[in-house]
């Protein structure tokens, strides 16, 4: 099974979900600044509608400063759609429900490309060395967590749960 919720990430796991081989939402946010609920309900609906074909990746962005830098988040919330190791969009707080929730069914199942968003950030690329993972835990949305590690990653991303 695929994982059909969304999952959080960090520095350390952040490279291994992005060439995972499916488009990405990172979705940057703070203790201060939460994503409201219009968006918590897109993401999970995402997250669940698209397994398999999409991954939405929440980031602390207090707890990982790095990476909130290292992709230049200007504001929070902010969800970064994620292609091929690219940034193709950038949606801050302002950008509507119905706006995220296009460039997620784009990513995932393509079609045409919705229009910018308002604020979008400056393409920024993803690449980088994966480094090793310790176990990360992600609900599958049946009610039972995955622990993903190094040696289950691939598998379990790909939709065939050991």
């Amino acid at each position: 099974m695929a994982i059909d919720s969304v999952i959080h990430t960090n520095e350390q796991s952040v490279n291994r979900v992005l060439q995972a081989g499916l488009p990405v939402a990172l979705v940057f946010w703070s203790k201060a600044q939460p994503v409201s609920a219009a968006w918590e309900k897109v993401l999970n609906s995402a997250a669940h509608d698209y397994a398999g074909k999409l991954l939405v990746a929440k980031v602390d962005a207090e707890a990982e400063a790095a990476l909130w830098q290292r992709y230049q988040v200007p504001t929070l919330p902010a969800v970064l759609v994620v292609q091929q190791g690219k940034v193709v969009a950038a949606l801050h707080v302002q950008s509507t429900a119905e706006t995220l929730t296009a460039w997620l069914r784009y990513a995932a199942i393509g079609g045409t490309q919705p229009p910018a968003p308002q604020a979008a950030a400056q393409s920024s690329s993803t690449s980088g060395t994966p480094r090793s993972t310790s176990g990360q835990a992600a609900a599958t949305g049946n009610g039972h967590p995955v622990t993903l590690t190094d040696a289950n990653f691939d598998q379990i991303i790909q939709g065939n749960q050991p």
